[in-house]
């Protein structure tokens, strides 16, 4: 399996609440034992050091909440990916890289110790986790730090950092909405393609979708679907990577006034529709607009507005992966950027035949 790439970042730290950590504490205790099924014994701890290759981290966010969790050393991760397997720990002391099959089930464990995260200040939304990987990626501004020290029976003693990126209060609520946690999609496309609802209907495998770009590597960066930059393609290790090289003109348009509510008329009648349905045959020459994504990562707000020109985005995704071919936010086929007797084109690889909502990854 492709092995995780060992890389750190050493940051500060911001002074917290005294009542955080033993309160963070105790919540691990509770929903690490519950998920792994043994007892979890945590109690603060101060002075870990992260060094390269010793841990794996994944960032958490909630509503108002966003927070980065590293898990060292790699034998108690190692330990704990065995235990959501059905296993015992095969190799206590096992250092080795973690694969990508351990840090799928491993999202399990970050995603309790998120809820644990977002519980212990106060924050009772549902968390969602990001992509477990071996970095930390915190934006630079105010956050603090905590570790805490976990013992299991069977496992060497392990350690769980968790970087807070949004004010606390002393009683655990946050002191107002704190946008630079709003989660947000960053997106990374080649290319928008016009096509009508009939051509998309007769993609198949070994189809050909021309593209009038004459660089495929050079990108396009959207926020929540705005192009914001322009970037080049690349890859680093094992994932694609873009790089920004600029801003683009335009934007959202804000208009401020007063407006009058639009009144809503009731509907008359409850007959029963009558007559044939449209059907499909008569949309096929609806316009639509095909787009050709390399990927997608979500940033928090905070992150997003730290980003510029020079910035490397990890897209968390293999090189080596086929880029999607999305019909208003639908994926309805995937394929490879080909050189076709001079102009660039996707060949089709893989069709779509039932709707598949595209969701961050």
């Amino acid at each position: 399996m492709k092995q995780l790439l060992p890389l750190v970042r050493e940051f500060g730290k911001k002074e917290l609440p005294s009542w955080l950590a033993p309160r963070l504490a105790r919540v691990l205790s509770s929903r690490l034992g519950f998920l792994l099924g043994r007892v979890v014994e945590a109690v603060p701890a101060d002075g870990t050091v992260l060094g390269p290759g010793t841990f794996v981290a994944a960032r958490g966010m909630a509503d108002g909440f966003s927070a980065w969790i590293a898990l060292t050393p790699l034998g108690f991760v190692h330990a704990v990916a065995d235990t959501l397997l059905g296993g015992e720990p095969l190799v206590p002391d096992d250092s080795s890289p973690v694969t990508e099959g351990e840090a799928t089930v491993l999202r399990e464990f970050f995603q309790a110790a998120v809820e644990a995260a977002a519980e212990a200040v106060g924050v009772g939304n549902p968390a969602e986790v990001d992509v477990v990987e071996a970095v930390f990626r915190v934006p630079e501004g105010e956050y603090g730090t905590v570790d805490v020290a976990l013992d299991v029976f069977g496992f060497p003693r392990g350690i769980l950092r968790v970087v807070f990126l949004a004010p606390l209060r002393e009683g655990g609520a946050q002191t107002r909405p704190v946008l630079d946690a709003v989660p947000l999609t960053v997106t990374v496309t080649v290319e928008s393609v016009p096509v009508t609802a009939g051509e998309v209907a007769s993609l198949a495998p070994v189809y050909l979708v021309l593209l009038d770009t004459a660089d495929p590597l050079a990108v396009k960066i959207s926020v929540e679907g705005t192009p914001v930059f322009a970037g080049r393609l690349g890859r680093r290790g094992y994932s694609f990577v873009v790089k920004i090289e600029g801003l683009l003109e335009g934007g959202l348009a804000v208009q401020e006034g007063n407006f009058v509510p639009l009144e809503v008329p009731e509907v008359l009648g409850d007959e029963a529709p009558t007559g044939e349905p449209l059907g499909m045959g008569r949309l096929h020459r609806v316009p639509l607009q095909l787009t050709v994504e390399v990927g997608r990562v979500v940033k928090t707000l905070a992150e997003v507005a730290e980003l510029r020109p020079g910035d490397i985005i990890h897209l968390n995704k293999p090189s080596s992966a086929p880029v999607d071919l999305l019909v208003n936010g639908v994926v309805v086929a995937r394929g490879v950027v080909v050189d076709a007797g001079g102009r660039y084109a996707v060949q089709v690889t893989e069709i779509f035949r039932g709707a598949q909502e595209r969701t961050a990854q």
